[in-house]
């Protein structure tokens, strides 16, 4: 088998070229633009000669699909860390590096750290001899069949969304089955640098001019070469003049070195069937050439007949310790050698041998081995036949045994289970761990159908495996096998195709998901409780891709903002916002924005974000968006978590609002505002300056102490005050003057108030000074006022108290003085009626009967005149009386005044008021009597005294069916001297309704009037406070 060799050793500064580097400041579009021109992959943010950033091809992509790039700077858009390396890295570690990282350029510093250079992929590739390629095969064993292929009218837009989707870095234009053109990102970003709107630009414009191709046969050095000829990095390759895949620059670095298993094992395989075909080949005429451009281990001697070596390579030299044997006759050019090894081979010269024949000889301290076979024809056909000998190293032979037998071993004993299978589906191969995990003896399985090992027995899924690793070279997926015991077996199988000898094989690892299906199911559970915990949330909770496409919301998030009925899987912020209403379409371009804003700058983002809400006013979110990436920083996923604090915002709205009227009452107010900490030193003080602020402290008033502005009895008060606030905590008020420098004196009222902490311990003192000289002198005023207005009260009353004397015996004299002459006519007029009525006419007697009825009259009113002047100068004597024993005693007497009526009368029982005893008595005589006095010549007469609650207080009543009376005329009711009836139908003299009205309002309540003519009247009274019950 052929060993390249080791790498070559190469420092980077012989790979590296300028990088194109701009200052972070310059604008995206044009550092577009100056990559388009440069014919660069990649520019550089330099700033004072140091690398901060790198802006790559595919970060193009994604900044067309997630923003709107006219802005940006190229520092905004630089994301990428750079891989860095220093000059004299070799490039084969500084490939490793980048494999490592997952990045496919590399910027070259000096020590100190500044920029010397860039290497790409394709400097790599170059670095490489045409032997590395060889290795490589054909074509078809390294392109990537994913292609993805695009009508000429599909938009520039579409394409850059497969870059992304699908992470390639081409896309193939076909037109009625053939490719026409292909579009990557070198012509994405030539594009970007001029167009704004991707979407306008269809693929027919953005493609390369000229298609470059290579067909699938062909071998990776002639499609390498093709690249750099060309100058591009991605190959078409057709398979029978159709698009079949597509070969990249970083398809064939990967390759390098044989990294992957799967290729090793198929170089391997491919090597052991050229080494088997070599083998078969021996005889033919061309063997000779073979050998020569292939042998390195091997020595081949070919001796014509007369003994003479007519050919020799290097190799056979060298095992026979001779510097050259072409030309020499055999026998003495191996003198070497001992003379039975010369005579066994100078016998097989005289006379070849019919068949192949094997022997070993002995060279000084090693053995050689030797075959010798007969060949019949020459390379150049002009001699009859010669003797070939195949020689080698007996003691590298064994080497090269024991490590095929150390890999058989290898492969035999490891813990994964290996598993092959010939094109019928026989195994031909199962390494101890098939068989133990299986449940079989070592060995049991050779020859055994694999068929028998599937759970359901499913030979057209077989099958179906089998013709997808034939066409594609291999393939992974998850069956179930089932164990000797019948139990099933769940493995993943990585398999792979092989062809040895004509024959397909297939075969590969195969890992046991026992264990793992345990913990994809226990992952499924705790993602279906995750799943179900944020549907319960009442947050807003989505999970978008790298695309920004919508995977996960809850329902509470989607009745947020709008899209509850709505199918959001898959659908970008943009293309929601045209299925939402049109309030919500809004809020959700502008999340949008916010989301792009967290992905650029690679780290969580927190925002307020606005949405209608139910109530016609807005939503507040309070929203963080969290970007996810992988291990070589490309996008996994975004999480937007949104809590609503309405709630808390609109308090907040109201707090600022009530701080702002706050501050503008404080700024409007006259008094002066003091703020001091827990050590009584002033920390705010408001207004800012004012006349009392500077009569209290001419300078600075902050971080001074109060005993240093105050006077020290007001300080004393101050003190005081502050011991009386700490024992109760209610404010405490003080009063004290200070002197102006004048000499004025200024009085102020001191209002102190605490202040809370955060633990709810003291935190300071509030103090409110306002200025009260004033009011104090008013006080004064007041008070000299109130002396005068007392000695005033005093003469007053003095003079009152002479005038109700003096009234009262106006009284007295007008009670005596009128009734004297009353009594004489009444008493003469009497005596005429006696004594002279039998000589008297009709005539004159009527006139007698009218004057002695006028002077009872006149005596009456006299009476009542008296009583009504005596209720007005009356003391109460308020106390509890019983109303209903009261109006029992007034009953009684009108009846006996009047035994022949006929009257219900109607008194509620325990009716009690607090009341003047006598005073009282005299409404009710009045009240009762107006009822008794207006019923007669009413049938079936009814009086009632009675009482009732209104609006909490007591109202008495009483209440008859008589004359009644028409209350247009109710105002004149309560007036001294008012009837609405003449003295012929009821007589009276107006003075009992007065006095009744006098003797309520004395008492602190109100007395009302309702009637009605002919059908009688109400009168309601109350008795003030002392009605209460």
């Amino acid at each position: 088998m052929n060993d390249l060799g080791p790498l070559p050793a190469r420092p980077l500064r012989e790979l590296m070229h300028d990088a194109l580097h701009l200052g972070p400041e310059t604008p995206l579009r044009e550092a577009l633009e100056r990559m388009t021109s440069a014919r660069h992959s990649a520019v550089v943010a330099v700033e004072e000669g140091f690398p901060v950033g790198l802006f790559t091809e595919r970060d193009a992509v994604r900044l067309c699909l997630d923003s709107e790039i006219s802005d940006l700077l190229l520092g905004q858009a630089c994301k990428r860390q750079p891989l860095t390396a220093s000059p004299d890295t070799d490039f084969v570690d500084a490939y490793r590096q980048m494999l490592a990282a997952g990045a496919r350029h590399l910027l070259v510093t000096d020590r100190e750290g500044l920029l010397l250079g860039l290497v790409a992929e394709s400097d790599l590739v170059g670095s490489f001899g045409i032997e590395y390629f060889a290795h490589l095969d054909s074509v078809d064993r390294l392109m990537s069949r994913r292609v993805c292929c695009l009508p000429p009218n599909a938009s520039l837009r579409q394409a850059a969304r497969e870059f992304r989707l699908r992470g390639i870095g081409s896309v193939v234009v076909e037109a009625a089955g053939a490719a026409v053109g292909i579009v990557t990102l070198t012509d994405l970003t030539r594009i970007m640098a001029h167009v704004g709107d991707l979407s306008d630009v269809p693929l027919a414009k953005a493609m390369s001019d000229s298609l470059v191709t290579v067909d699938a046969s062909e071998s990776v050095f002639v499609a390498a070469r093709r690249m750099k000829q060309a100058g591009i990095r991605h190959l078409v390759v057709l398979e029978d003049g159709r698009t079949a895949g597509i070969l990249t620059e970083h398809d064939i670095l990967q390759t390098m070195e044989s990294r992957h298993s799967a290729l090793l094992h198929r170089i391997i395989t491919d090597q052991a069937r050229e080494l088997e075909e070599q083998r078969r080949r021996l005889q033919e005429r061309d063997l000779l050439d073979q050998l020569m451009s292939r042998s390195h281990g091997l020595g081949f001697i070919a001796v014509q007949a007369d003994g003479v070596v007519s050919y020799a390579n290097d190799a056979a030299c060298a095992l026979l310790g001779c510097d050259d044997l072409m030309g020499q006759a055999l026998d003495q050019a191996l003198a070497r050698l001992g003379p039975e090894s010369r005579a066994q081979l100078m016998a097989l010269v005289r006379q070849p041998p019919a068949s192949e024949c094997s022997f070993r000889l002995r060279e000084a301290e090693r053995d050689i081995g030797v075959r010798a076979l007969h060949i019949r024809g020459a390379p150049d056909a002009s001699a009859p036949g010669q003797l070939m000998l195949i020689v080698n190293d007996e003691a590298v032979a064994r080497r090269t045994e024991e490590i095929l037998e150390f890999n058989h071993q290898v492969v035999r004993e490891m813990p994964h289970m290996v598993l092959w299978v010939d094109g019928a589906g026989q195994i031909v191969h199962a390494n101890r761990a098939v068989h133990k995990t299986l449940g079989f003896a070592p060995g049991a399985l050779l020859g055994t159908p694999v068929i028998q090992l599937t759970r359901n027995g499913d030979l057209r899924s077989l099958e179906s495996r089998l013709r997808k690793m034939r066409s594609e070279g291999s393939d992974i997926f998850r069956c179930d096998l089932q164990r000797k015991d019948g139990r099933p077996l769940p493995v993943e199988v990585f398999g792979s195709h092989l062809l040895f000898r004509g024959a397909d094989y297939f075969g590969g690892f195969m890992r046991d998901l026992t264990d793992q299906q345990v913990v994809e199911q226990a992952l499924a559970d705790s993602q279906q409780r995750l799943l179900a915990l944020v549907q319960s949330s009442p947050d807003f909770i989505v999970v978008k891709d790298a695309r920004d496409c919508w995977q996960v919301a809850n329902q509470a998030g989607l009745e947020m903002i709008g899209l509850n009925h709505v199918n959001y899987l898959g659908l970008t912020d943009a293309e929601l916002a045209r299925q939402a209403p049109p309030s919500y379409g809004d809020s959700l371009v502008r999340s949008a924005r916010t989301c792009s804003q967290a992905w650029m700058e690679r780290k969580p983002l927190r925002a307020i974000h606005t949405l209608p809400h139910p109530d016609g006013g807005l939503r507040y979110l309070d929203m963080i968006k969290v970007p996810v990436f992988d291990d070589v920083g490309e996008r996994k996923a975004l999480v937007v978590i949104g809590r609503d604090v309405t709630a808390r915002v609109r308090a907040e709205q109201e707090r600022d609002a009530s701080v702002a009227r706050l501050r503008g009452a404080v700024a409007a107010m006259d008094d002066l505002l003091l703020v001091l900490d827990e050590t009584h030193r002033f920390v705010d003080h408001y207004p800012r300056d004012s006349a009392a602020l500077r009569l209290h402290s001419p300078g600075p008033l902050l971080g001074r102490p109060i005993e240093s502005v105050l006077p020290e009895r007001v300080v004393n008060l101050y003190e005081e005050a502050s011991r009386r606030l700490a024992d109760s905590g209610l404010p405490q008020g003080f009063d004290y003057a200070i002197m102006d420098g004048a000499g004025g004196e200024h009085w102020f009222s001191a209002r102190l108030t605490a202040q809370a902490g955060a633990s709810g311990a003291l935190g300071g003192h509030t103090l409110l000074i306002r200025d009260i000289s004033e009011r104090k002198a008013s006080e004064a005023h007041i008070r000299e006022l109130n002396e005068s207005l007392e000695e005033r009260v005093a003469q007053r009353t003095s003079e009152m108290q002479a005038a109700m004397q003096e009234l009262e015996s106006f009284s007295y004299s007008i009670s005596h003085d009128l009734r004297t002459p009353l009594r004489a006519i009444e008493g003469f007029g009497r005596l005429l009626e006696t004594e002279y009525g039998q000589v008297l006419d009709v005539t004159a007697t009527d006139y007698l009967s009218r004057i002695r009825l006028a002077a009872q009259r006149m005596a009456n009113l006299i009476d009542d005149l008296l009583d009504l002047a005596r209720v007005s100068r009356k003391n109460l004597n308020k106390q509890e009386v019983d109303l209903s024993a009261i109006a029992h005693e007034i009953a009684g007497e009108l009846q006996e005044r009047q035994p022949w009526r006929t009257v219900s009368l109607h008194i509620a029982p325990g009716l009690r008021g607090r009341a003047d005893p006598m005073l009282i008595r005299a409404v009710l005589d009045n009240l009762l009597g107006n009822a008794w006095k207006f019923t007669d010549g009413t049938a079936n007469a009814i009086i009632e005294f009675g009482s009732e609650r209104e609006d909490g207080q007591i109202r008495y009543f009483v209440r008859d069916n008589g004359a009644g009376f028409d209350m247009t005329y109710a105002d004149r009711l309560f007036k001294p001297f008012q009837r609405l009836h003449s003295q012929s139908e009821f007589e009276g003299t107006g003075i009992g309704l007065a006095t009744i009205h006098r003797v309520i309002s004395r008492h602190g309540g109100t007395v009302t009037a309702q009637g009605e003519p002919g059908q009688g009247a109400c009168f309601h009274f109350s008795l003030g406070d002392g009605s209460e019950r």
